[in-house]
């Protein structure tokens, strides 16, 4: 069941960031979807509890089999919710330019949300990307 979560919840949440993966710096300088984005941020954090969950769960299992690829199971796992909160906090920064921004110019706020969107999108590449071979294979 918690493998049908993280696949179920992590595809629409994509969708929901959208808006500010698209284009930051429009996202910075317009009105924004700030209930989206938390929506978003909402279900990725229960893909990191659901991720979390089947470590828990398939650990006493594999142990029985090889306790090293158990840990190193468990590792994945830890190291792809890593990534995935890395990815929901520099969202969420720029959900905070758009609402706050500071004394910058509009020109600055835009890459500055722009390079924020970028680490949303190296997370996946480097988070659920690759671990989704070796951790829910």
């Amino acid at each position: 069941m918690l493998y049908l979560i993280t696949i179920a919840v992590s595809i629409p949440a994509l969708w929901l960031f959208q808006p500010v993966l698209d284009d930051p710096a429009g996202y910075v300088a317009g009105a924004g979807y700030d209930n989206r984005i938390f929506m978003a941020c909402f279900l990725e954090l229960l893909v990191v509890i659901a991720n979390v969950g089947t470590a828990v769960v398939v650990y006493p299992l594999l142990k029985r089999e090889n306790e090293i690829l158990a840990v190193g199971y468990v590792t994945a796992r830890l190291v792809e919710c890593t990534f995935i909160l890395v990815g929901i906090l520099s969202v969420l920064a720029v959900v905070t330019l758009q609402q706050s921004p500071s004394e910058g110019d509009r020109a600055t706020l835009g890459t500055i949300a722009y390079t924020l969107a970028a680490i949303k999108d190296r997370t996946f590449l480097l988070g659920p990307g690759p671990s989704a071979g070796s951790g829910t294979g």
